[in-house]
């Protein structure tokens, strides 16, 4: 796994995220425990749905913990000027048909999960965009593989999210 680069602001901001997943954690657990005293089906029901979700909690909280384990602090920002969690990407997606007009996206880097924030999807670097354009500089252009082909992506603009 590549070392990523983060600000301090981030690592703290990734830091208090994961203490706020255990806590949730905990307050899951105690409430499952209380189901369970509670439920007789022990099969079917909220205690199994309840069980799945503390698991994927769980999963969360290991994730980021293997994530944060394995991050470099970066004081200077212009060392930051690269495409890392913590940051807001402007990209454009050209085709496998050249006379396409490009595809723009603007992108929230996360460490560990995907969805969209403030109206801006969020991707984790795993994913087919994140893979492609971390560690990428303004100006950059990369391969991008996508269930429809082979694509072009050019990294336009970085900003700290």
């Amino acid at each position: 796994m590549d070392m990523q680069q983060l600000s301090p602001q981030m690592y703290d901001t990734l830091v208090e995220r994961k203490r706020t997943l255990e806590k949730h954690y905990e307050a899951e657990k105690l409430s499952l425990r209380q189901l369970c005293s509670d439920e007789k089906d022990t099969i079917n029901g909220p205690r199994v749905d309840a069980e799945a979700q503390i698991e994927r909690l769980w999963i969360d909280i290991v994730k980021l913990g293997l994530f944060l384990d394995n991050v470099t602090i970066v004081e200077d920002d212009s060392a930051l000027e690269v495409v890392a969690v913590g940051k807001k990407v402007f990209v454009r997606i050209h085709g496998c048909d050249c006379e396409e007009e490009p595809d723009e996206l603007e992108v929230i880097i996360d460490g560990f999960c995907d969805g969209c924030r403030d109206g801006v999807q969020v991707i984790t670097p795993s994913s087919p965009i994140g893979a492609a354009i971390i560690g990428a500089k303004p100006g950059d252009e990369r391969k991008l593989v996508l269930p429809k082909g082979l694509s072009r992506i050019v990294v336009v603009s970085i900003q700290n999210s």
